[in-house]
């Protein structure tokens, strides 16, 4: 049984980070929280997700209090277009949306990173996130040549395809974990399957894990998340 500390600190850009140890010497495991969300909303999964390690939950640069919403995100939504989808019922295929914002939080997000592996060199990093986090962890790993063990996405979305898909090569070989549901009234289920094919189709090695639901993180997606994680 291995001691839990949890502490704050603060990120590049002077933003929050939660962190959780379970288990010093276990792996790196990053998770970024969704648009208008807190590190907060990803804690319990360091006591729930059945692997021991260094949890990071670290904090969005976008404060969205100027649009009246609660939490922070990692780049502000594209607004009229996300609201106008949910109304009409349409989810969204975002794999050509290109978010403003997305340099300046892969910047600060990589600059995080690489103080958190300085710590443990040789702990592997387990990379992810929900929703826009999860884009964000995708982007990091596309457009880098971080070591990563494996990445998580949990009802997030493909963007960026311009700057993703020529690049999806060069990960061959990487574990990843996708989760969606198939009533997500945001981020469309359909370019979900699209974006796990074409990770496939390139030699990423995928556990997708489709549920009868909507935006958010179920049961059967954590247990399916737990099955992979101690997997690895």
């Amino acid at each position: 049984m291995h001691a839990v500390s949890t502490e704050y600190l603060l990120a590049p850009l002077q933003h929050r980070v939660l962190r959780v140890t379970t288990d010093e010497h276990g792996p790196l495991i990053v998770l970024l929280h969704g648009f208008a969300g807190a590190p907060e909303d990803l804690e319990p999964f360091a006591r729930s997700i059945g692997v021991a390690g260094r949890f990071v939950f670290p904090e969005g640069p976008a404060d969205l209090s100027q649009f009246a919403l609660p939490g922070r995100g990692w780049w502000p939504s594209d607004g009229v277009g996300r609201a106008a989808a949910i109304r009409g019922g349409s989810a969204r295929d975002l794999s050509e949306y290109e978010p403003e914002g997305l340099q300046q939080a892969h910047v600060a997000m990589s600059a995080l990173l690489d103080e958190l592996c300085q710590e443990t060199p040789s702990a592997p990093l387990i990379l992810g996130g929900f929703s826009q986090g999860a884009m964000l962890a995708f982007d990091i790993a596309l457009r880098s040549t971080r070591p990563i063990a494996a990445l998580v996405q949990l009802s997030g979305a493909r963007i960026a395809r311009r700057l993703w898909d020529p690049r999806l090569l060069e990960r061959a070989g990487l574990r990843a974990f996708i989760s969606h549901g198939r009533l997500d009234p945001d981020l469309a289920f359909s370019a979900t399957e699209s974006f796990e094919r074409d990770l496939r189709a390139a030699g990423w090695l995928v556990d997708f894990c489709a549920f009868d639901g909507g935006h958010e993180v179920p049961l059967v997606a954590l247990r399916a998340l737990k099955r992979f994680l101690r997997g690895l």
